[in-house]
């Protein structure tokens, strides 16, 4: 266990610092209605290690056997999805700044999408110029079955019963 240890820390201090990326992001998506899941609510996350970099473009794109039928925008956001497959959010009173989250975009589809991508856009603030982008598949939020949460109880109530007969 300590030669694990050592090993973790060994690796953790040598990351080079050119693998570190100042500018990142998350999306994670969840159904509005599990039993129908042709609704989807993404939030988005601004995770940037830099607050010079702030999210002015959400792109999700999906897979080509699934049609957008509609959109909702979060407040101080527009959308285009004139492109098929492809809906893009776009900033129009203020950008997300690193650290921050907001929800609310939600699209509705013809059928559940299989493939669910996106990207990314950054402003730097110390560099105008630049727009780096960020990429990746959307998380998504799970929600524990039923079952789950049974065996969770279970098992804290059996830890909760044994903690209690020890101290007695």
């Amino acid at each position: 266990m300590r030669a694990f240890l050592i090993a973790a820390i060994l690796v953790a201090c040598c990351i080079p610092a050119w693998c570190v990326q100042e500018y990142s992001a998350l999306v994670v998506g969840a159904p509005v209605d599990i039993a129908n899941p042709t609704s989807w609510i993404y939030t988005l996350t601004n995770t940037s290690s830099s607050s010079s970099f702030t999210v002015w473009l959400l792109a999700i794109e999906i897979d080509e056997g699934t049609d957008v039928t509609n959109i909702h925008s979060p407040s101080g956001w527009s959308c285009d999805w004139s492109v098929p497959h492809f809906i893009n959010w776009m900033y129009v009173s203020g950008e997300l700044p690193a650290g921050e989250s907001l929800s609310g975009f939600q699209a509705d589809y013809s059928r559940e999408p299989e493939l669910q991508s996106w990207t990314v856009m950054f402003n730097n603030t110390d560099n105008p110029g630049e727009t780096p982008t960020d990429f990746g598949t959307v998380s998504l939020l799970s929600v524990p079955e039923p079952s789950s949460i049974v065996a969770l109880l279970v098992g804290v109530t059996a830890l909760c019963g044994r903690k209690r007969r020890k101290h007695s």
